[in-house]
């Protein structure tokens, strides 16, 4: 059976509301960046003066809280649907806060804790500001916050994923199949995250009837990232030109989507990201030999939800991607899926294997969804062999 839908722009969700300031609280975000950065390039003589660190430091430390808390209260309603980033990522910076604040500037335990959060700083803060947009409208970025895309954050970001982040989740793993214990004198830092992690994932999901986690088997799994060759190839193609976007939906959204690849639901083997510039976009591309996506996931008979509603970006199931391309769509971002469904050896006669979704460059500003063996023409440039699915994020490069 073959779908084709027009479906114009959904409707919000909800109306655009303010919710705890958010507003000034993403202001705050960023100035606690410039205040880290400025203590790496080594411009203020006296960053560790006591005088320095209580007119700059603790007010935004105190702001940041207030979002933290904020995000992470139990009776607040609006939380639920960000439960994922509020347990498995922002816990993290409470620790790492309340340690710095309690010691003596530049002391061995304080610079101890203040480089951990360094190191960790670019992956939390695109988690709590794109929150916080999402907290404003799941619809559109206000153009206030259309500033376009850092590379360097982006940069940071996918190292931290790769180096740390990833790295846990293969040592929680290998603690949980009873094959590695983390040594805590030799990684201390990798050892207090798996723990972390543990327990957080214990919370937020549970172990289903087979007593296994959402990354089971993650260590039989091979993922690749762009170089640092690969980056500063990137920096000369795009030439001193702006990325339309916002740095923290599209980090995130990359983020969430490939450890959402990575999950033992979506049974995929091989998880590629590539970023690279064509057609004066760059272009950010996750690709996986997963399933692909299954009809639960989709709404090919909605005029306003292509796919079903969900509140967090994730990748091969194609859960939450309705709020994403709305923001996505509304920085001037489009967004091209093609996913090749896994053959179901209990239906033979499948006639629904392709799925294809497109609302980039269309002048009627629609979007175009199509499944069924038709979408099978728009596999174009895709690796996808046997089954698995594409996702590509183009940012428009200006002047």
């Amino acid at each position: 059976m073959l779908h084709e839908v027009n479906a114009y722009i959904m409707e919000p969700v909800r109306e655009k509301k303010d919710f705890a300031g958010a507003p000034k609280k993403i202001e705050d975000l960023r100035k606690f960046d410039e205040f880290l950065r400025s203590e790496e390039s080594g411009n203020i003589d006296n960053f560790y003066s006591p005088e320095y660190w209580e007119n700059n430091y603790k007010r935004l430390v105190s702001s940041i809280s207030e979002i933290l808390s904020f995000f992470t209260e139990k009776d607040n309603p609006w939380c639920e649907h960000f439960e994922h980033d509020a347990k498995t990522v922002l816990t993290k910076i409470k620790g790492y806060l309340r340690e710095i604040i309690e010691k003596v500037p530049n002391s061995e335990d304080f610079n101890i804790s203040f480089d951990l959060l360094k190191k960790s700083w670019p992956r939390i803060s695109i988690v709590l500001e794109d929150v916080l947009l999402r907290s404003i409208s799941e619809k559109e970025i206000d153009n206030n916050f259309q500033k376009g895309v850092d590379l360097d954050t982006v940069t940071a970001v996918l190292g931290y994923f790769k180096d740390i982040e990833f790295s846990t989740l293969l040592d929680e793993d290998l603690v949980n199949s009873g094959t590695f214990i983390a040594d805590d004198k030799k990684s201390p830092e990798i050892a207090e995250l798996v723990r972390q992690h543990n327990e957080n994932q214990a919370r937020v999901y549970g172990e289903n009837e087979n007593g296994r986690y959402p990354y089971k088997g993650i260590s039989e799994k091979r993922m690749s990232f762009p170089s640092s060759q690969d980056f500063e190839r990137l920096k000369i193609n795009i030439a001193g030109r702006k990325i339309k976007g916002n740095t923290a939906l599209v980090s995130n959204f990359v983020l969430n989507a490939l450890r959402n690849s990575l999950k033992c639901a979506i049974e995929a083997k091989n998880i590629h990201l590539k970023i690279f510039v064509e057609n004066n976009n760059l272009v950010i591309k996750i690709e996986d030999n997963g399933k692909g996506m299954l009809d639960e996931n989709l709404d090919p008979s909605s005029p306003k939800f292509i796919f079903k509603k969900g509140s967090s970006s994730t990748g091969s199931s194609g859960h939450g991607l309705t709020h994403f391309n709305e923001r996505l769509k509304s920085v001037g971002g489009g967004l091209e899926i093609f996913s090749k469904r896994k053959d179901d050896p209990k239906n033979e006669m499948e006639v629904n294997p392709f799925v294809y979704y497109n609302n980039f460059g269309q002048e009627d500003l629609a979007y175009s969804f199509i499944s069924g063996q038709n979408a099978r023409k728009f596999v174009r440039g895709s690796n996808i062999q046997g089954h698995g699915t594409e996702i590509k994020i183009y940012l428009p490069l200006v002047a």
